[in-house]
């Protein structure tokens, strides 16, 4: 009977996945009928990432006027390794000196206990990149990984092509039980017979070590250390996947599960394409993808998202867009608040009217229903080659004829005009309404196609996320739809870290000193 290994892991600090100031720490359990030749026994703690990416028959490359399809890209990256020797012990092994004679070990059952130390902040895999390396991160920027797609096995029994090319990207931790057995090294047996048992785990970072410094958030360019670097077409395969799994604290919400498309004036289309040439990105973008960029600016230390587009209001001179306006949008962690007051998220947000004051009071614009969703966009590299995909969760819909409140959302009596005099704002009060002010973000820890929510660049993987706010407007009488995005967001699964200020201690007046004569 072969011998039976087991791993098992000591839970991580905060019981459900490993950090950054973990130690991994566990034992080796094994167990044999009969003796056994072993020469040692070692634990291996490794991680990596691995890409696989293909490019659409629609660009295909065309060499001496016929059109060859271009051949499957992988990339495999070693993000760190670690070997712990369990047996024999460190006084035996050095007084062996170098010699292979194995150990004859008896019937039974053993256990080797085993830790790490904490876990690496850079991949291995930099200390291999080259000038010409193709990369979404710089050797400066780039931080360890968190687990994604852990479940990838799962993803191909499923008849899904959403989950099938959501799998080209992977990043894997695990730790790994190796027992070498077999007799001296011989001229004729060179190799020994290994016996392997694997245990993967979930390790995700702290939200110091995951954070997108500022002067990259916007950069969607791979970047390489070489010059004159050419770069193959990259293909984007987008996928729009709409999972409304979210718990909002209210019967007038409705949530539904299930995939479907997000109900929008706007459509999205299932492809795209990127050429990138020279170390410059081209976006080739079908006519139909709705672009998540939109004019930003700075008003009053807060940052000012505005509508991607205008509406043109019945006069044909007039037009209306909706503005966010905040401090905090640029980071979310979980459990924080979205509309409540002073969450600095979406506690601020105006209506903005330009035209004339006289043919703008004549208008009826009532909001009816707002939807907000969360957009994750996920690109993985390999030989130059990226494939994208594109999908939506759907946090929040609201139909706002249900609410029932004593202040309206849109009051018309605090309707002012600018400083310039160029146009005119009123504030949509949506953190006064009862519903929407007790809407936190990710309360139940949500997973999106198995993961975690969280945003992270590797080498060759790049998870970013965006807001997509829309509401929908009744203007006298015909429904018009304003969209506003927050593009990117750094997002966590952690839960953010409140720091109250020490109370100052009670006040105790000092002790009166006398003089007395002795």
């Amino acid at each position: 009977m072969a011998p039976k290994i087991t791993i098992s892991l000591n839970p991580p600090y905060n019981g459900e996945f490993y950090s950054s100031n973990d130690q991994l720490s566990g034992a080796v359990n094994l167990q044999i009928t009969k003796s056994l030749s072993i020469r040692k026994i070692t634990v291996i703690l490794k991680g990596f990432s691995e890409t696989l990416t293909k490019i659409d028959q629609e660009y295909m490359f065309q060499q001496n006027a016929m059109m060859m399809p271009g051949q499957d890209n992988k990339s495999f990256h070693t993000l760190m390794k670690f070997e712990q020797r369990v047996f024999p012990p460190d006084n035996v092994w050095n007084a062996l000196d170098g010699s292979s004679k194995p150990f004859k070990v008896k019937p039974g059952s053993y256990d080797y206990k085993f830790q790490f130390d904490k876990f690496p902040n850079k991949p291995e895999c930099l200390k291999n990149h080259t000038a010409k390396t193709i990369a979404f991160v710089t050797r400066s920027n780039a931080r360890l990984p968190p687990t994604f797609n852990s479940y990838w096995q799962e993803f191909n029994k499923i008849d899904n092509l959403d989950l099938y090319f959501y799998s080209f990207g992977k990043v894997i931790y695990m730790a790994q039980v190796q027992i070498e057995l077999g007799k001296s090294s011989a001229w004729f047996k060179p190799f020994h017979k290994l016996i392997r048992e694997i245990k993967t785990f979930e390790f995700i970072p702290e939200p110091k070590d995951l954070i997108i410094e500022p002067d990259e958030e916007d950069d969607e360019e791979p970047n390489s250390c070489g010059n004159n670097n050419r770069f193959n077409s990259i293909a984007m395969n987008n996928e729009f996947f709409n999972n409304s799994n979210f718990k909002v604290p209210s019967k007038d919400v409705r949530v539904v599960n299930g995939v479907g498309y997000i109900k929008s004036d706007r459509n999205f289309s299932q492809a795209s394409s990127i050429l990138v040439e020279d170390g410059n990105i081209r976006a080739r973008p079908a006519s139909s993808v709705a672009s998540t960029r939109q004019s930003s600016r700075m008003a009053n230390g807060a940052k000012v998202f505005s509508s991607i587009y205008k509406i043109g209001l019945p006069d044909g001179k007039s037009s209306m867009r909706v503005e966010v306006r905040s401090r905090g949008l640029k980071q979310m962690y979980r459990k924080d608040y979205l509309f409540k007051s002073g969450s600095q998220n979406f506690d601020g947000v105006y209506l903005v009217l330009e035209g004339n004051m006289a043919s703008l009071s004549k208008m009826q614009i009532v909001p009816r229903k707002l939807q907000l969703n969360l957009l994750e966009t996920t690109t993985y590299l390999s030989q130059g080659i990226a494939n994208g995909n594109y999908s939506s969760l759907k946090l929040i819909e609201l139909d706002l004829n249900q609410l029932k409140s004593n202040k309206p959302l849109l009051n018309w009596n605090e309707l002012r005009e600018t400083s310039d005099g160029s146009m005119y704002e009123c504030e949509l009060r949506l953190k006064e309404n009862p519903i929407l002010k007790k809407v936190v973000f990710n309360e139940e820890d949500y997973r999106h196609r198995g993961n975690r929510l969280y945003s992270f660049k590797t080498c060759t993987i790049k998870r970013i996320f965006s807001f997509q706010l829309m509401i929908e407007w009744e203007i006298n009488g015909v429904t018009k739809q304003t969209e506003v995005n927050i593009n990117p967001v750094q997002i966590f699964c952690q839960v953010r870290e409140h720091i109250e200020a020490e109370a100052l201690p009670r006040y105790v007046p000092p002790p009166t000193y006398t003089e007395m004569a002795t």
